[in-house]
C-alpha cells in the first residue's frame, strides 16, 4: 500500500535532514508534536526512512537486559 505523501510530510523531512546531518551519531530523529520519525538509513547512511506516527500502544520500562555503552572511535571514554 502506499501512503499519500503530505506537506506536513515534506516539512517533517527537511527539518529531520537539519537534525539528522547536525548529529552524524543520530540514527532517529522524532519532531516535538511527535507525528512523524525519520530513521537514518542505507549503506552510507545517508538515507532517510519518514513514517508518521498514530496511537502510542505502550512503553515498557526494563525489559531488555542493559546494553552494553557505546564506544565511539576518536572520543574520550567516561
Amino acid at each position: 500500500m502506499t501512503a499519500h505523501i503530505h506537506q506536513e510530510d515534506l516539512d517533517f523531512l527537511e527539518e529531520a535532514k537539519v537534525a539528522l546531518n547536525g548529529n552524524s551519531r543520530w540514527e532517529t530523529y522524532m519532531n516535538d508534536g511527535e507525528t512523524h520519525i525519520a530513521l537514518r538509513y542505507g549503506v552510507d547512511r545517508d538515507c532517510v526512512w519518514v513514517y508518521r506516527l498514530s496511537t502510542e500502544v505502550m512503553f515498557s520500562h526494563n525489559v531488555l537486559n542493559k546494553a552494553p555503552k557505546l564506544v565511539v572511535e576518536g572520543e574520550e571514554s567516561e
